[in-house]
């Protein structure tokens, strides 16, 4: 992981020292070369998403490798360049080819972390961020070397025999996983307007004349019709929803939007720099920004298992000001230590920046979605690139001097100043702070000793100290908890990290189950939904075989089988709200599949116990018929639970029927020992609008959500849940 994720930042920063002498085999002037820093950004711009996407549908050992492959394709192609844009076209490919490293890594460790139980890996995430923040500035005195020794096509072919170390490693380490059985829809539309957007503008900045007017106005179309598209589609490039649902998540790539637009320009400008306006040669240029690699790596080594996000983006960002304004003081004259002090400050914002928002978005982003999540996190990072460029052709038009160089300190002044203030106002950092040291739920008690369960009543996690290894038992993924007065019955949660008893009770959500019973799957896809509407999701768990050894379905039908699942689930909210400040009141309820069929017979029994309720295509239904009886109708609710139905206690309740567009099997038999004819024959998609068409004709306003292109498939349409229970969420 750690040598592939290095694969993209190494061929970033080396290129920077190879800029002028490639410009002066081929006879340009940097405003030309700058494309092959564009070139590559706009290739992982694009990439990465897409890949992060394929990550997390195929696993993340197959894209690795064939990343891997790309990348050393790509170096040969540049080394046997035979002009300027046979270059360009190698460093496109090879911004594909190294778009897979970073999400595969991010994605594997999430799921190792679920795997084994181990909490904020902080240890690897700095020894990633090491190889993917700090090998960025040790990439211009490796040029240096390489250009120095075998001229500017050794920068390219070095990959070929890195791309074949980290195949041999991907292949003998990286696990095998089993892929996603969900439809993955490559949206070839989405991608072509947002490189077409993305080429227009770079276009006009690294050219900004009049004549080139309807670049941005091209761009800004292109644009437009990009965030509409992806708006309404159902299976977009780019999910803008999810980022407009996540506050927190979108401030973090704001802030590495900013961040590195000032620390590329900084690398490129500062490099060519030695070369053009201090006379250095690439090999002494390189080895004049050793510093700020060095400085970084020790930042790195020093904070990486420390979790106070906040604090290492604020003092990044004012060494990162620091460093911009001091470009103003350098001429041609400038002595040699001015410039090494000026590269290890640089450093400082290069260990800390990088590594803050890795932490950020490890604890924002939805664990289902944290390879999706990872690849935009460098598509941010690739767009500051982007912008470092076409400000470095800009003011670089006519060659890097002293007088250039100035140009360019105002431009990032400004722009270290916007990515201070930001800081400031982003108060989510503060609560954003991963464990240190990952404790192993199965290991032995740390700390101030063992979580005392035999406690006469339930643990909190506020009755904890800070730091006490219980706190991973009750906040974040919970273990799971059997049910006091049913124990062969249990359920766990999702608690927002920083879950606290100030202020009202927070919403909570329960979703059910369906027949395959996946409740920590389903529990861990509602993480980051928990996270940025802080409220609790409780999964209960009703295990099969409960009434007999074939028994799957008892739950779905509340009662007849020896238990009322419907009261089950009441006792373990009531037992969720001793434990954690969770409204209990009213809640919010959902449901596919299997757990479609519970969620609208718990709501015809109990109404005045929901918030709101998603049911998702139930493979069975029950009508609102008072002259059938349980479970195909109602007209016996009160004989069989002593309740009698009342449809109008569903009226004000907020309902979502949701069923994917190609769901339209034929599901199995009727859940029900007598097997008597379904009341709703036909497929599930049949059976939902049957149920809605009931429901309306008893006066509740039920809405029906269809998911474009997905099956039976649970993850699918969560996006689609997840948007309607947040418009209902109210502490």
């Amino acid at each position: 992981m750690l040598v592939g994720s290095a694969l993209n930042p190494v061929n970033s920063s080396m290129l920077a020292v190879a800029l002028i002498p490639i410009g002066h085999a081929f006879g340009v002037p940097p405003s030309q070369t700058a494309w092959l820093v564009s070139g590559l950004y706009l290739a992982t711009a694009v990439g990465q998403p897409v890949v992060g996407r394929l990550v997390d549908a195929f696993g993340p050992r197959r894209l690795y490798l064939a990343g891997t492959t790309t990348v050393g394709v790509a170096g040969l192609l540049g080394a046997l360049a035979p002009n300027l844009w046979v270059l360009v076209a190698s460093r496109v490919l090879l911004g594909f080819g190294t778009s897979a490293a970073f999400p595969a890594s991010m994605s594997l460790l999430r799921s190792e972390s679920e795997r084994t139980g181990l909490k904020g890996p902080g240890g690897v995430l700095a020894a990633l961020s090491i190889s993917n923040q700090a090998i960025v500035v040790a990439g211009p005195p490796l040029g240096g070397l390489l250009v120095g020794a075998g001229g500017w096509q050794a920068i390219f072919a070095i990959n070929v025999p890195l791309s074949l170390v980290c195949l041999v490693l991907g292949a003998l380490w990286l696990p095998r996983t089993v892929p996603s059985k969900g439809t993955i829809r490559t949206d070839a539309a989405g991608m072509l307007l947002f490189a077409g957007s993305l080429t227009a503008f770079m276009f006009f900045l690294m050219d900004p004349v009049a004549r080139h007017w309807y670049l941005p106005v091209l761009g800004l179309a292109a644009g437009a019709v990009f965030v509409r598209r992806e708006l309404g589609a159902g299976d977009p490039f780019i999910d803008l929803r999810v980022l407009g649902g996540n506050a927190p998540l979108l401030a973090t790539f704001v802030r590495q939007l900013l961040a590195h637009t000032t620390s590329y320009a900084l690398i490129y400008g500062y490099t060519q720099w030695l070369q053009d306006g201090r006379g250095l040669n690439p090999a002494q240029s390189g080895l004049l920004v050793l510093p700020m690699s060095a400085t970084a790596i020790v930042v790195t080594v020093l904070t990486g298992r420390r979790g106070r996000v906040r604090a290492k983006l604020l003092v990044g960002a004012a060494a990162q000001l620091l460093t911009c304004s001091a470009l103003f003081m350098l001429t041609d004259r400038t002595p040699l230590w001015l410039l090494v002090v000026i590269c290890a400050v640089a450093g400082i914002p290069q260990g800390l920046i990088g590594l803050a928002n890795q932490n950020a978005l490890y604890e924002q982003a939805d664990p289902a979605r944290m390879g999706s999540s990872a690849g935009l996190l460098r598509t941010f990072m690739y767009l500051g690139a982007l912008l470092a460029s076409a400000a470095i052709a800009a003011f670089f038009r006519d060659g890097a001097t002293s007088g250039a160089l100035h140009g360019l300190a105002w431009l990032l002044v400004g722009v270290a100043g916007v990515f201070l203030v930001v800081c400031l106002a982003d108060r989510s950092t503060a609560l954003t702070s991963p464990d240190a040291s990952p404790v192993d739920p199965d290991g032995p008690p740390q700390g101030d000793g063992p979580l005392p369960m035999t406690a006469e009543r339930p643990i909190s996690p506020w009755d904890l100290p800070a730091g006490h290894p219980g706190v991973s038992f009750l906040t974040g993924p919970t273990a799971l908890f059997a049910l006091t007065r049913d124990p062969r019955f249990s359920y766990c949660l999702y608690v927002p990290k920083h879950h606290r008893p100030d202020g009202p009770p927070r919403p909570l959500l329960v979703a059910v189950h369906g027949t395959r019973r996946r409740v920590e799957t389903l529990r861990d896809a509602f993480a980051g939904f928990a996270e940025r509407h802080d409220c609790v999701v409780l999964a209960p768990l009703f295990p099969a075989g409960i009434t007999g050894p074939n028994d799957v379905d008892s739950y779905k039908l509340l009662s007849p089988a020896g238990f009322r699942s419907d009261e089950v689930l009441l006792d373990m909210v009531e037992e969720a709200a001793a434990r954690w400040h969770v409204r209990t009141d009213r809640f919010h309820l959902h449901g596919f599949s299997g757990g479609g069929q519970f969620a609208h017979r718990f709501a015809y029994l109990h109404p005045d116990r929901l918030a709101s309720l998603s049911v998702g295509a139930p493979s069975h239904v029950t009508l609102l018929e008072p002259t059938t009886t349980w479970w195909q109708g109602t007209a016996d609710t009160d004989e069989q639970f002593g309740i009698t139905t009342d449809p109008a206690a569903l009226r004000d309740l907020p309902i979502q029927l949701i069923i994917g567009e190609l769901d339209t099997g034929t599901a199995e038999l009727p859940p029900h020992a007598a097997r008597e004819s379904a009341p709703a024959p036909g497929s599930r998609t049949d059976r939902i609008n049957a149920l809605r068409e009931n429901w309306i004709a008893h006066g509740i306003d039920a809405r029906l959500d269809t998911v474009p292109g997905t099956g039976h498939d649970h993850i699918a349409v969560l996006p689609a849940v997840q948007k309607f229970l947040a418009a209902h969420l109210a502490p």
